[in-house]
């Protein structure tokens, strides 16, 4: 091909990327701190922090942006030195405000007194969190986390504390989402002036059309009040007044109340618990679940000593957890080299799909009928640039991110393929990346150049690619 021709085709693409990306802002080398980027930033954009750590107290101040890590979560901290909450998403949009790849640590929340706070990591009324680590937190409602009808997705939530949901509090909001999360060694007790303490791990308060999916509560502990009876239940998961709760794939392990329901308890609300797995939690009353009526009608999920309430398929059975590459509670199998299946596999309804993730040692993934409780996440192989996932790439790939962007996106299996400049996003400037490097004007893409897993914390998906069985 001549060059002229080479030119030719990157120009024709380049004309249509003028108005096709948003803007990226950069933390700190554009911008000093987080909050000047995102007082800059308009709907759309993109706040990229470097690694560091940032002693600040931000606003999304109701814009509908990304505020992301580029180096992942370990690396990169926001510090709001227990002066209010470290981060407040509101008047956000649920779909499209984003704060992803974060350590969030040392707030004590946002509300009109001291003791009086809500939220001490995160305050949400919509938008994601996603890929962060929420840390050391406190408030009186919501240790780590209190949303309203936000997303909070693939988190680690620990070592936070309150009154009333240690680590996540989902409060009077419709259609928030909790799936994907390690919630653990988070407490309630008496913090602040409520006198309550419940819900270790997660409270659920008030709310309807909640999703409690795929999460792992572990070593969470309701304490509740200094003096007097009150407070003290659900070590796990306190759930009140609230009603069409999708709570299924969760499992909850080794949490603890001083008063009632060690793992799990409701009071005035309507639900179903199914696929879980509740086991070796403590309290001196219904250790494992525990509610006032309604009970929840508990159906394929195994909790130990069994379940009074109206159920269906549930056992008693030791779950048989062992431990793998992220943690202490995959299931036992034979196929994985254990002596034994855990009755946990395939022991889900059989009608329902299982979560994306793994309960294999090995990370294969759940196909078929679906094992209980939590699974781990998978991270899936592909080859940068390959869009069509062909093992080659060429200019064939080009033509298939430029269909992806302009006609659908559906025909990728993995879009983290297609992102071939790997910033996180993929968009108009993948297939000039490629272009110019096929041509031999730039760079080549970065890795995986093999097959391998993605090295950079992004949301892209990907199924896993042909090329990359």
């Amino acid at each position: 091909m001549s060059l002229s021709i080479r030119r030719w085709t990157i120009a024709s693409v380049l004309s249509l990327a003028a108005t096709a990306h948003a803007v990226d802002l950069h933390v700190p080398a554009e911008y000093p701190t987080i909050q000047a980027a995102i007082d800059a930033a308009v709907d759309g954009d993109r706040v990229r922090i470097a690694p560091g750590t940032y002693f600040e107290n931000v606003s999304f101040l109701g814009k509908e942006i990304v505020v992301e890590s580029t180096d992942g979560p370990e690396v990169t901290i926001i510090d709001g030195s227990f002066l209010s909450s470290v981060v407040e998403m509101l008047d956000v949009d649920l779909s499209t405000s984003t704060l992803r790849g974060l350590t969030i640590t040392h707030g004590r929340g946002f509300g009109p007194a001291p003791d009086i706070t809500w939220g001490g990591g995160v305050v949400a009324e919509g938008g994601t969190i996603t890929r962060c680590i929420i840390v050391d937190n406190e408030a009186t409602v919501g240790g780590g986390i209190t949303i309203y009808a936000a997303a909070v997705v693939g988190n680690i939530i620990e070592g936070n504390r309150s009154d009333n949901g240690g680590g996540v509090n989902v409060d009077s909001g419709t259609g928030a989402v909790i799936e994907g999360n390690v919630i653990r060694n988070n407490w309630s007790g008496y913090f602040g002036d409520m006198f309550e303490g419940n819900g270790g791990g997660l409270t659920v308060y008030l709310s309807d059309d909640i999703v409690v999916r795929n999460n792992l509560f572990v070593d969470n502990l309701a304490t509740g009040a200094l003096f007097g009876p009150n407070g003290g239940i659900g070590g796990g998961v306190f759930i009140e007044g609230s009603s069409f709760l999708d709570f299924s794939h969760n499992t909850i392990v080794g949490n603890s109340a001083t008063q009632a329901g060690g793992g799990l308890r409701s009071a005035s609300s309507t639900f179903t618990v199914s696929n879980s797995i509740c086991w070796d939690n403590d309290a001196p009353l219904l250790p494992e679940i525990g509610a006032s009526s309604p009970q929840p009608f508990v159906r394929y999920s195994i909790v130990q000593g069994g379940y009074a309430g109206s159920s269906e398929f549930v056992s008693s059975n030791d779950p048989l957890f062992v431990a793998g590459p992220f943690g202490d509670h995959y299931l036992a199998q034979v196929a994985t080299g254990d002596p034994a299946d855990s009755p946990a596999v395939d022991g889900g309804d059989p009608v329902l799909l299982p979560p994306d993730g793994t309960t294999r040692t090995d990370g294969a993934l759940d196909g078929g009928v679906p094992d209980m409780g939590f699974h781990f996440p998978v991270p899936a192989f592909f080859r940068r640039g390959d869009a069509n996932g062909d093992a080659v790439l060429d200019i064939a790939d080009a033509v298939s991110q430029l269909t992806g962007l302009f006609v659908s996106a559906d025909t990728f299996s993995c879009i983290d393929a297609a992102d071939t400049n790997d910033d996180g996003a993929f968009d108009i400037s993948d297939p000039i990346y490629l272009l110019t490097s096929l041509f031999g004007m730039g760079a080549p893409p970065p890795p995986p150049v093999d097959c391998g897993a993605d090295p950079t914390l992004d949301t892209l998906s990907c199924g896993g690619s042909p090329a990359c069985p």
